[in-house]
């Protein structure tokens, strides 16, 4: 069962317990969606659970909330997707990001490519950070997700692979490719998409002698904030249900 209106609690939620929301989630939930005491809304906080829950009152500054019980758990996630995507300017990496949460990505990784051209200072960076990750936890309200992804904060492409279990399949997104697969085989997958100005020759190499499969998801080319879910939901398709 999915609710109307689902709301994020950036804490542990316990059945049978109230919650308190203050300010800008306060004024949310009595503002924005406009809930009434006694109204019904489903809390996650990210661990794959989902509570019933009701308003008990709203005041000036908090809105207080009664937790019930679990309304659904969200089954294990049968494949890990890593999407590792460059850096895009302004409202474009918004919509990247949102867009890779809605279409099923476990893990966003963003990257820093030699025609990206962004850059960010350590104090912006971390506002940005920040600005992404309330844009996944909003979408994971928005499409009913109960587990939010992890982000990473940029890296080189040079140090993509620092960690990756060998097991992990990789594929890194290219015009020049073949096309994806139509049947893929069950396994936790990274995929790399590039930025505007696509990948250059010796990023391209430092793919190919890494065992990345080079694939392309259209005879088009598509713009690179559409790219994520493009390749999501074309993975997805092809992975056995």
């Amino acid at each position: 069962m999915l609710f109307r209106h689902r709301l994020h609690i950036d804490e542990p939620l316990e059945s049978n317990r109230e919650y308190s929301l203050v300010n800008e989630r306060a004024h949310y939930v009595s503002r924005v969606l406009r809930l009434q005491e006694n109204e019904r809304l489903e809390l996650f906080d990210g661990s794959g659970r989902g509570y019933f829950a009701t308003i008990v009152k709203h005041s000036k500054r908090t809105t207080t909330l009664q937790v019930h019980q679990v309304s659904r758990v969200e089954p294990p996630i049968a494949q890990h997707l890593l999407v590792a995507m460059s850096l895009l300017k302004g409202q474009a990496m918004d919509r990247a990001i949102q867009q890779a949460t809605e279409l099923g990505a476990s893990h966003v990784m963003l990257l820093t490519s030699e025609r990206s051209n962004v850059g960010f200072d350590t104090k912006r960076l971390a506002n940005k950070l920040a600005h992404w990750r309330k844009i996944i936890i909003a979408s994971c309200e928005q499409c009913g997700a109960l587990t939010i992804p992890t982000l990473d904060p940029p890296r080189r492409i040079g140090d993509l692979i620092a960690g990756l279990p060998s097991t992990t399949r990789r594929i890194v997104f290219d015009p020049t490719g073949p096309l994806l697969p139509k049947s893929l085989v069950s396994d936790d997958y990274v995929l790399c998409i590039g930025p505007e100005g696509g990948w250059s020759s010796a990023e391209l190499d430092f793919f190919n002698s890494n065992d990345f499969a080079v694939n392309s998801v259209h005879s088009r080319v598509l713009r690179a904030e559409n790219f994520p879910a493009v390749a999501l939901a074309l993975v997805q398709h092809a992975l056995p249900n």
